[in-house]
């Protein structure tokens, strides 16, 4: 067995020490003890009033390596870039260079049609019309082949009519921050917000990044390595991804935009007022409201609350905002993992109700590289057998002897057949790479197998039944990238 998601220790920064008689904290703590034990690996920082900072951190920024998280440490940040981009726009409407009710016809003439009166309002609150992606993130993509698919696409609705989430909408502020300021995305950003927000490691390739410094992604129990690990431009990310997502940034520069935020330091007090008011309801039966790069909300006790999260499956990321209470709760992680989301409520509630009982939530899972000794492994053994073998699945198949009753009773046993047969014929020779196991009821097996030298990948899902024996209650299959 490869113990790749090892309980691993955690590590309290030595100021917590200060907190070490505050109820509020001893129940904070006692809760992190819980996620770190149930394989939380990241840093987890806590502004509360006028108490010194409260911070975290736990697992390995480099599991190999044995890096441990810091106060430092860099991630991916996701789509918390979203606000970087938005605040971008608002210095540039401060220096009196744009509005962001000018449309796109202002900076883009030669565009007609539809999108011609889409606004930098819109594209800021999703409200463009805009599809939410062009492709995939680290797709070799530059601006100009960016932008000519863009202005092609069709829109999903009209300018202004409905929130749909546009990935594609902040990327096109990115360049339109490019056309306007005559600098490029990341260097305008630095120059106007990071520096003089103190921020010393965010960006795309700026910083001066340590070789430690920089964290590595787990997720499906492989190291995806750094996030400039993957396809990048000189200048950082494709235009897919860029200003809408992939930034890289710490704990420490995090909190201290925050800081530097709600101290009206880099915004003046109206574009910091317009970049957290509510413009757009996030659906039609939605509680929250879509800000400037940002989400803003009523909390349970009716007070103001403002956040936004970014993941890529490999990185999470997590920032709420209590501005009545003064309260900052930021999360990151280098582990895919489930309930990743929910740690910062959690830790939330512990503050604000005293009385209430932390809950963790999200299985640990469990990482082998072989099937195991019990009879979950027999019965993914036997479905493997079958896949392997070099006759066709049919009528003589004994599918009782690997699926549940419930799936047989759901699906014919000849689409079952054919299901498999399909299955057959995309993974020849197949071996495994890795196995995932959680609730103890749910095996992820990614296989792969060679094809002309190359080699493909495929992915295994089975919810087995633990009522009927652990048969296969649930089997989806799908090819994977990279």
């Amino acid at each position: 067995m490869l113990a790749v998601f090892a309980l691993s220790a955690c590590r309290q920064s030595d100021n917590n020490a200060r907190f070490a008689e505050d109820p509020v904290f001893q129940n904070i703590n006692r809760y992190l003890d819980w996620e770190s034990q149930n394989g939380f690996s990241g840093f987890i920082s806590i502004q509360f009033k006028d108490k010194p900072l409260f911070s975290r951190a736990f697992g390995y920024a480099n599991k190999e390596r044995g890096t441990a998280f810091a106060n430092s440490t860099v991630i991916d940040i996701g789509s918390l870039t979203k606000q970087f981009t938005a605040a971008g726009i608002l210095k540039l409407e401060m220096e009196g260079l744009l509005s962001v009710n000018d449309s796109l016809g202002k900076f883009y003439p030669d565009i007609s049609g539809d999108k011609e009166f889409i606004t930098i309002h819109q594209l800021l609150t999703h409200t463009s019309g805009l599809r939410k992606s062009l492709g995939y993130d680290y797709e070799r993509a530059n601006k100009s082949d960016f932008l000519g698919k863009l202005f092609a696409s069709d829109l999903v609705s009209k300018p202004g009519e409905k929130y749909n989430y546009s990935h594609a909408g902040y990327s096109l502020l990115g360049a339109i921050i490019e056309q306007i300021s005559g600098m490029n995305y990341e260097k305008y950003l630095s120059d106007k917000l990071f520096k003089p927000a103190g921020m010393e490691k965010t960006g795309y390739v700026i910083p001066m990044w340590e070789e430690n410094q920089v964290a590595h992604g787990y997720s499906k129990c492989k190291d995806w390595g750094k996030p400039m690990d993957m396809p990048w431009a000189a200048d950082g990310p494709y235009w897919n991804l860029k200003a809408n997502g992939g930034m890289l940034s710490c704990s420490s520069d995090l909190m201290a935009w925050m800081q530097a935020i709600r101290g009206n330091h880099i915004l003046d007090e109206q574009a910091t007022e317009k970049m957290f008011f509510p413009h757009v309801k996030e659906g039609d039966f939605a509680n929250s409201f879509y800000s400037y790069g940002w989400v803003t909300s009523k909390s349970l006790r009716n007070t103001d609350v403002i956040f936004h999260n970014g993941g890529n499956r490999r990185f999470y990321t997590d920032i709420i905002r209590y501005p009545s209470e003064d309260v900052t709760i930021l999360v990151l992680s280098n582990l895919d993992k489930p309930g990743n989301g929910n740690i910062s409520w959690e830790l939330a509630k512990i503050i604000f109700w005293p009385d209430y009982e932390a809950q963790v939530q999200g299985i640990m899972q469990e990482c082998m590289d072989s099937l195991p000794d019990n009879r979950m492994g027999e019965v993914a053994g036997k479905l493997m057998e079958l896949l392997k073998s070099d006759e066709a699945v049919g009528s003589q198949t004994q599918l009782g002897e690997i699926f549940s009753e419930y799936l047989i009773n759901k699906h014919a046993p000849e689409h079952i057949y054919n299901v498999l047969n399909d299955l057959k014929a995309s993974c020849r020779n197949i071996r495994i790479n890795n196995i995932i196991i959680s609730d103890h009821r749910i095996m992820e097996l990614i296989l792969y197998h060679m094809e002309d030298s190359e080699r493909k990948n495929l992915y295994l899902r089975l919810v087995l039944d633990e009522e009927d024996n652990y048969l296969i209650r649930v089997l989806v299959y799908d090819s994977m990238p990279r």
